[in-house]
């Protein structure tokens, strides 16, 4: 079988009877490649530098940490940027082998990763892969009777690993929406809002909502709403000069509630605030 990365570095890859090999690709800043099609399946792990797939018309990013896959006998090359060309490590195999892998693995991985499209993977995992992948190299190089027994587990080990970071597990998606509730507050924080309602939004009770929102923020949601009001409030205040106004706009309904938040979270009432920030001790 033979892959054309292109007039300057032509490679032929040999997958063994088997069906499975692993090879680094490593471009040069003047490299080009030709369109091109395989008929085995590729898993390519960005090692290191950036550049793009192009897949028919379309165009996909890819940088270090991107994986991508390449069903067969579909067209494609690589764009590297000449300034950090590419450097890539791939898994070829033949559609035999993607057989022989854990039932529903494969499936798995295309449902995930469909084919010419890009996820990116965590340092520590792509290490992982790239170590597996090395070792898959070495041992297609010295063929062995039961070479194929290794090289199998060491591709669906592979496979494991980028299938545990592309599905999220249900604290990831439970962690997500915690921090959705928090990016909420931050856009939102001028309206009314109800812990309740954040708890019930990340799905947790009250309690573990507000112990969770302080080891996150180390504030309690109270004063971390406040902080972002009194900050807001004090922009105003030096845009305006209109004590009121900034307190309405903060989603203060209480003067006396926004002064008392105010000299806790500033140390000064409004007025003082705005004498020492504009030096006059003649505010209307």
């Amino acid at each position: 079988m033979k892959r054309k990365l292109g007039v300057e570095s032509p490679v032929n890859v040999q997958l063994p009877s088997f069906g499975i090999s692993a090879f680094v690709s490593r471009h040069a800043g003047h490299f080009r490649m030709k369109i091109a099609t395989n008929d085995y399946h590729e898993l390519i792990f960005v090692v290191t530098g950036r550049g793009a797939l192009q897949v028919g018309e379309a165009a996909v990013d890819l940088a270090t940490g991107a994986v991508v896959r390449i069903q067969p006998d579909t067209y494609h090359r690589f764009v590297d940027d000449p300034a950090a060309p590419l450097t890539l490590a791939i898994l070829c195999m033949t559609d035999e082998a993607t057989r022989l892998l854990p039932s529903d693995a494969w499936s798995a991985l295309e449902n995930e990763l469909p084919s010419g499209q890009s996820r990116w993977l965590p340092s520590h995992a792509l290490l992982e892969i790239r170590h597996l992948l090395r070792q898959i190299t070495l041992k297609c190089s010295a063929l062995q009777p039961h070479s194929s027994i290794a090289v199998s587990g060491m591709a669906a080990q592979a496979l494991a690993s980028i299938l545990d970071e592309l599905q999220p597990t249900a604290q990831s998606q439970a962690s997500e929406t915690f921090a959705a509730t928090i990016l909420w507050v931050d856009r939102h924080f001028t309206e009314a809002i109800r812990v309740e309602d954040l708890a019930d939004e990340a799905g947790i009770s009250y309690r573990a909502y507000t112990q969770q929102f302080r080891e996150a923020t180390g504030q309690t949601v109270v004063n971390y709403i406040a902080r972002l009001r009194i900050q807001f409030a004090a922009q105003c205040l030096l845009a305006t000069g209109d004590i009121l106004d900034s307190a309405l706009e903060a989603g203060f309904a209480d003067l006396t509630h926004f002064y008392r938040v105010f000299k806790r979270q500033i140390g000064t009432t409004p007025k003082e605030f705005l004498v020492n920030a504009r030096g006059s001790k003649h505010i209307s």
